[in-house]
């Protein structure tokens, strides 16, 4: 089974280039909310300005009809939904005879279809890599088939014609956890009041759905929204949630059939949305949550993945959030049982099996054989490293006295 197309537990998301015809609710200025809003006319176009990274893993079961082999492959496309750029490669190993071709085609899941585009490269082995040529850019039609999932990868070879291996390209859906207190108010709101905010994002198409349950405000709540915003401003309101109005404790729910606009997923992916929960008290708002695009990594980190592994009964476990639109990075990691002190700990460049230079150094965990390692304040990714981790080409790693080299390792791998 393909288990690319499974929820991110990631605070955001991002995607879109469609003119999408809805219109939102929105009211203007600040973090209040008195009287209805209005609804203007739909939003002018506005392309989204991102690229998105979809992860697809192949195998035989996936074909049509399906075939039995231990090939597998992963593939990862970055395409720019603004322009309809795309890049990325297939990496493939196992298969049951050599490569043949490779392409990208147009069908649904279950069903074959035609050739889209020729992938290069991968000719003549059981192992290797397929690479999307460069240079290529989908048509307007074609991607709006990849949104909407409509294209898969496909590898042949000589014992199998029609495809060994076979992936679905789908594009990811973000699932966002909130939480609102009287704290992110600007300006603060003093209130026992709480709030936890689930959303989910369709990565593809902007859809979005999800609930804001509350408990504890100083009075009835009146209004709810998706302000956008930075953390520490006010802004006016992109998305009107509906439903809790009326009493201290309840549910606000985002309506069905809501699509955000390009220009509010462009402000998702900087951290530019809150929730906002409005009351009789409290006109402008009693209690807010920034919504932070995030992927969280936890890794556990073993001496086994050390290159060359280190037999220790050290252990560690990482818990890394990683905006992968801006490259802020923030987390830690835990460690116990090293057979000597720590002495340093990084988020290293380099695929599993191999080791590479220092992307990040962590900081506060020297000197004890247990204790915690921290992602130094205001930490980002480069581009480069950002293309790394896609690839599942970053890990974790824990030095001591004993094993200078790393007596504990972690890969960081992209859901």
């Amino acid at each position: 089974m393909n288990t690319h197309g499974k929820v991110y537990k990631i605070a955001g998301a991002l995607a879109i280039v469609l003119s999408l015809g809805i219109s939102l609710t929105y009211c203007g200025g600040g973090g209040g909310g008195g009287g209805a809003p209005a609804t203007p006319a739909p939003p002018a176009p506005i392309v989204f300005s991102g690229a998105v990274s979809i992860k697809t893993i192949l195998s035989g079961a996936e074909e049509v009809p399906p075939v039995t082999t231990a090939g597998t492959g992963t593939g990862i496309l970055t395409v720019k939904p603004g322009t309809g750029e795309l890049v990325g490669s297939v990496s493939f190993s196992g298969l049951s005879s050599n490569a043949t071709l490779a392409h990208i085609h147009s069908g649904a899941a279950g069903v074959n279809g035609g050739v889209l585009i020729g992938l290069t490269g991968g000719v003549g082995v059981t192992s290797g890599t397929w690479t999307v040529p460069a240079g290529t850019v989908l048509a307007a039609a074609d991607l709006s088939t990849l949104i909407n999932g409509g294209l898969y990868f496909n590898i042949h070879t000589v014992n199998n014609g029609g495809g060994e291996i076979r992936g679905q390209i789908i594009f990811p859906t973000a699932a966002i956890l909130t939480v609102l207190s009287g704290a992110e108010e600007v300006p603060a709101v003093t209130t026992a009041a709480t709030g936890t905010g689930n959303m989910t994002v369709n990565l593809g198409t902007g859809a979005i759905s999800g609930t804001v349950t509350f408990t504890g405000l100083s009075s009835n709540a009146t209004l709810a929204h998706i302000h956008a915003g930075a953390a520490g401003a006010n802004g006016g309101v992109a998305i009107g949630l509906t439903g809790g109005a009326g009493g201290t404790s309840g549910t606000w729910t985002i309506p069905a059939g809501t699509v955000m606009t390009a220009e509010n997923l462009n402000s998702l992916i900087t951290d530019g949305l809150y929730f906002n929960i409005h009351s009789v008290n409290n006109g402008g708002g009693e209690i807010r949550g920034q919504i932070k695009y995030r992927i969280t990594f936890t890794p556990t980190l073993t001496g086994a993945q050390e290159v060359p592994a280190v037999v220790t009964a050290g252990t560690g476990a990482a818990n890394l959030s990683i905006n992968p639109a801006t490259g802020d990075v923030s987390g830690i990691v835990t460690f116990s049982g090293l057979s000597s002190n720590a002495t340093l700990a990084h988020i290293h460049e380099g695929a599993a099996g191999t080791n590479g230079g220092v992307a990040i150094g962590l900081t506060g965990g020297a000197g004890g054989t247990s204790g915690t390692w921290t992602v130094p304040a205001g930490s980002t990714l480069t581009t480069a490293q950002l293309n790394l981790l896609r690839a599942d080409s970053l890990y974790l790693n824990v030095h001591t006295v004993t094993n200078g080299g790393g007596e504990i390792r972690g890969q960081l791998i992209n859901p």
